[in-house]
């Protein structure tokens, strides 16, 4: 047996021993890469989702924020409520901002409307007959009215001038007199109420009344203005333009997705943080056409998540325009560059 046969051991040792003194004094460099699997997003989704008898709508932003803005459309118990998609739009329909997506339909919302107009309509011809006072049939009946009191107030003048002379000669009491005179002044009275009326009539002077009118006819518009603001806000418009969806297998009844941007979602160790300098990391994804470009830069996010048991922070890599647009939810392995560190550092990062 010969001396290396002996010693192969010692020599393989001794080998290694010397390799990582050279590496771990040497002026060698090497750059530090993490390899985890990320989610592809779209960069903002926005949905339409039901609880029961509320709907909301979620808009989220995977890039700056998980969660936007949120709206709900809360109807009353018993209301018959009819949810009318946009016609014109099918899974996949490009769509640009401010396009109409959907519209609610609330039956107790367009009876209290219906009912509203009504009363104004109602209250605007009362307004228009007490402003006016210019309906032919009224005219005519105050008219006739004075017509027949002035011939009520002659045919008592006739009789008080009778039962003067009557009274003067003693042939009738002067309680009998009386009444005859009593009549002739109601009978005036009469009179003047019919012109008044008649006046009131044509001229339509009636202040008060007026006022009453018009107190409730500006209540009623005001509240048919909040109930159609109410209505307006049932059509509901993209609030971004984007990629209508229709998903049977999801719980959202509509979803809208950005098309110009996605985004990757890696959840990184909280250990291995540090080693990612957002200034200088850069990504590259497994995929197609993407092999050692790394032109993708990646955000940290602040706040520490717990997934399947594991502290993480979520890292996005952002997918330049100019790629190939992913499915949503496709797993993707993504590689990290993070700086270029001593060989010592290496092994310490991946060693301790």
């Amino acid at each position: 047996m010969t001396f290396i046969d002996r010693h192969i051991g010692k020599i393989i040792i001794g080998f290694l021993l010397l390799a990582f003194i050279i590496a771990w004094f040497g002026p060698f460099e090497v750059t530090y890469k993490l390899t985890y699997s990320g989610k592809v997003y779209p960069s903002k989704k926005w949905a339409l989702k039901q609880d029961n008898n509320q709907y909301f709508t979620e808009n989220r932003n995977f890039v700056d924020g998980f969660s936007e803005s949120m709206s709900s459309f809360t109807f009353d118990r018993g209301d018959i409520v009819e949810l009318t998609f946009n016609e014109r739009l099918e899974n996949g329909t490009y769509v640009s901002q401010g396009t109409s997506l959907f519209e609610f339909k609330s039956y107790l919302l367009e009876q209290e409307i219906a009912d509203l107009e009504t009363k104004i309509n109602s209250q605007l011809a009362t307004f228009t007959a007490e402003n006016t006072g210019r309906k032919i049939s009224v005219i005519q009946e105050a008219e006739k009215e004075l017509t027949m009191a002035k011939q009520q107030l002659d045919l008592e003048e006739k009789n008080f001038e009778r039962g003067e002379e009557l009274f003067k000669d003693q042939i009738i009491a002067e309680a009998e007199f009386q009444v005859i005179e009593n009549n002739l002044m109601l009978a005036q009275s009469n009179v003047e109420l019919a012109e008044q009326k008649l006046v009131s009539a044509r001229t339509g002077r009636k202040i008060e009344s007026l006022d009453v009118v018009n107190a409730q006819l500006a209540n009623f518009e005001a509240n048919l203005n909040i109930l159609n603001e109410k209505k307006r806000g049932y059509n509901v418009s993209a609030p971004f333009q984007g990629e209508v969806l229709f998903d049977a297998f999801n719980n959202s009844l509509i979803s809208l997705v950005d098309t110009i941007q996605q985004v990757v979602i890696v959840p990184i160790e909280v250990e291995e943080k540090g080693f990612i300098n957002e200034r200088h990391a850069r990504a590259c994804l497994d995929l197609p056409g993407c092999t050692g470009n790394f032109d993708m830069n990646v955000a940290l996010d602040k706040k520490v998540n717990i997934i399947d048991n594991r502290q993480v922070v979520l890292a996005k890599v952002k997918i330049p325009h100019n790629r190939h647009r992913m499915d949503e939810g496709l797993m993707v392995n993504c590689e990290i560059i993070c700086d270029t560190i001593p060989v010592r550092e290496y092994l310490k990062r991946k060693i301790f």
